[in-house]
């Protein structure tokens, strides 16, 4: 058996009212709460659980939760077996989460093979995220990590900040200090980054604005004739030329 082997995952958005058990698992189940609240009972207690905490059921105890009948929230789960699986039984019962994480799970569909092992690093975060509170997080390298992951999707400074419990204000002042760009700044040179690649790999202009995060060509063309000084069009002739040329040598 591997230190973390994820064996449920998903998310839902709940009807008011939707209760799950009174249930046994034999495997570790975390939710986090992105949004709304409920309520979640164990052996030990009953908790109002509201958005940006966690809870976690441990193998054999008896667990029922309910969502809220006006403020139904919405969580992401994930259930997990492992040799570091025992560590947990350390964790609070209910925890605040790092929704951030949380987020990059969501991304695990882009992953056709590896399912398994993206889930099983982002347990290791989540471990060290629980347990390690020695060093300051670094919410920097977290952002990165989120843009790198989600640039195609659409991102909020806000949206961010929220995922990380942190100001926004302060989270764009600490990424201009330490990468000397704005957040937008940086999502923008990766989006056209992978446009390159994209172009010279044979797609259009359309499919690519669209796989890089941009609902419509003309402001995808825009962009990224300011950050390359050609259009998109352009760009991939030259790439079609520069092929031709190769081939005649």
């Amino acid at each position: 058996m591997t230190d973390f082997s994820p064996v449920d995952f998903g998310q839902e958005v709940c009807l008011p009212g939707k209760y799950f058990g009174p249930h046994v698992r034999d495997y570790y189940l975390i939710h986090y709460v992105s949004a709304g609240r409920g309520v979640f009972q164990n052996p030990r207690k009953s908790y109002q659980i509201t958005e940006g905490q966690a809870f976690l059921i441990r193998p054999g105890e008896v667990c029922k939760y309910t969502a809220d009948l006006n403020h139904p929230w919405v969580y992401t789960w994930i259930g997990f077996l492992g040799n570091m699986a025992p560590a947990f039984d350390r964790a609070p019962d209910v925890f605040e989460a790092d929704g951030l994480l949380f987020e990059e799970m969501l991304s695990v569909d882009q992953f056709s093979s590896s399912q398994a092992a993206f889930l099983a690093g982002t347990l290791f975060k989540l471990y060290c995220s629980l347990f390690d509170q020695k060093e300051k997080p670094d919410y920097v390298n977290r952002t990165i990590g989120y843009i790198n992951i989600n640039y195609m999707k659409p991102i909020r400074v806000e949206q961010i900040a929220d995922l990380l419990g942190i100001n926004r204000k302060y989270l764009a002042r600490i990424f201009k200090e330490k990468t000397g760009n704005t957040m937008q700044q940086y999502l923008i040179q990766k989006r056209v980054a992978k446009a390159k690649r994209m172009l010279s790999s044979g797609f259009n202009v359309e499919e690519t604005a669209f796989m890089v995060g941009y609902t419509d060509s003309f402001t995808f063309s825009k962009i990224f004739k300011k950050y390359c000084g050609v259009s998109p069009k352009h760009y991939q002739k030259s790439c079609y030329k520069s092929r031709d040329l190769l081939d005649t040598l």
